[in-house]
């Protein structure tokens, strides 16, 4: 049976019990492994010394960038992934994870998984309304202090009925931003990088849109795996309602064994940590 080749990129914050956890689940001679680490973070030296327990993926960091949430940095950081474990590829699959993610299904269930639904993109499309927020600008988010120049400004804008042009060129698509994709919608991805950043630079939250947009768009739409259902089209267990998302802790073990899902969004709890290691861990 043909293995597949998987790239698993990870956009982390800080070195824990949780992403030493995840790095040691998915060490494998199928997998490899990409880390972009938050710029902010102080403890990157630290990291480091968390790395040992990786023996059969690769290992790579690409460069790192400062993230704020709901701001251009994360598609910067996001683009960073794909474009170094592109040109090191190709890869079957490209797996955009947080280091508070872990998998909830062993190594060669996934891949099991993948290799069945081979050519399948694995993206979320929310089915809510699309909110006004990806038409209007915001300041970058550090800037606390001209906030109320920022309200000013939308207020303006909703008036006079800002729109941004990008989307009467593509039909806007939106969902949570991890995802499973193909080599060839990286590529897609990729080729409209430019294009894409520009447009959503003053955005909030451009990572909700930016892949579904591209791919929704694409020659690629009827790939995706589940459009009416974002949660099971990118495969990954995220609580919406209890949280932002929900921080998933030992009492929701039942929950998490029973899931038919891949990943778990998100973690937090190192004892839930460690079960899940103990129920699913199978590295070579």
């Amino acid at each position: 049976m043909k293995e597949l080749r998987h790239a698993y990129l990870i956009m982390a914050h800080k070195a824990d019990h949780i992403l030493t956890t995840l790095l040691k689940m998915l060490d494998s001679v199928y997998n490899d492994i990409y880390i972009h680490y938050d710029l902010k973070s102080h403890d990157y030296k630290h990291l480091h010394s968390i790395l040992g327990g990786v023996k059969y993926s690769r290992l790579t960091f690409v460069k790192r960038i400062r993230i704020y949430w709901g701001h251009i940095s994360q598609c910067h950081a996001m683009y960073s992934l794909w474009e170094e474990s592109y040109n090191h590829g190709p890869y079957d699959y490209y797996h955009i994870i947080s280091g508070v993610d872990l998998p909830i299904q062993t190594q060669s269930e996934i891949r099991k998984f993948f290799l069945t639904n081979n050519g399948k993109n694995f993206v979320g499309f929310s089915k809510n309304k699309i909110p006004e927020k990806y038409n209007l600008h915001y300041f970058h988010p550090k800037y606390k202090r001209i906030g109320w120049l920022q309200r000013l400004i939308q207020v303006f804008e909703k008036q006079i009925g800002v729109r941004n042009r990008l989307f009467d060129k593509y039909i806007l698509q939106r969902g949570c931003n991890w995802s499973s994709l193909t080599n060839e919608a990286v590529s897609i991805l990729i080729e409209h990088k430019n294009e894409f950043l520009k447009a959503l630079k003053y955005t909030n939250c451009p990572d909700e849109c930016i892949t579904q947009t591209i791919l929704y768009n694409s020659k690629l739409r009827d790939t995706i795996f589940n459009i009416d259902n974002e949660l099971r089209s990118c495969m990954r267990l995220i609580d919406w309602q209890r949280g932002t998302p929900y921080n998933y802790t030992i009492k929701d073990l039942e929950e998490i064994i029973s899931s038919d899902l891949i990943f778990c969004r998100k973690i937090t709890d190192n004892a839930l940590a460690d079960i899940i290691f103990q129920t699913y861990a199978e590295n070579y």
